[in-house]
């Protein structure tokens, strides 16, 4: 049984910086067989997790504002998402 789509993941990052990530399709939630090889459509930073989707600009925090281990972990996360 299927419990929807998601279209977003977002994960805290630091105090109060969120990392925003759309896959092309979005994907199953709890059916994780039935996906298929996607693309990430946007990568945003946000000072919230829902603040924004895909096509909207983002008027927030820049990447540039990341201490330089955060930065370091979210492009090891987002390496690990894309290797897949």
């Amino acid at each position: 049984m299927f419990s929807g789509l998601q279209f977003r993941l977002s994960k805290r990052v630091a105090q109060g910086r969120w990392i925003a990530v759309g896959p092309s399709e979005g994907f199953a939630i709890g059916a994780v067989d039935v996906s298929t090889e996607q693309s990430l459509e946007f990568v945003g930073l946000s000072a919230q997790p829902s603040a924004w989707g895909p096509g909207g600009e983002l008027p927030g925090p820049s990447f540039a504002e990341l201490d330089p281990v955060t930065a370091s972990e979210l492009l090891a996360d987002l390496t690990e998402l894309v290797a897949r």
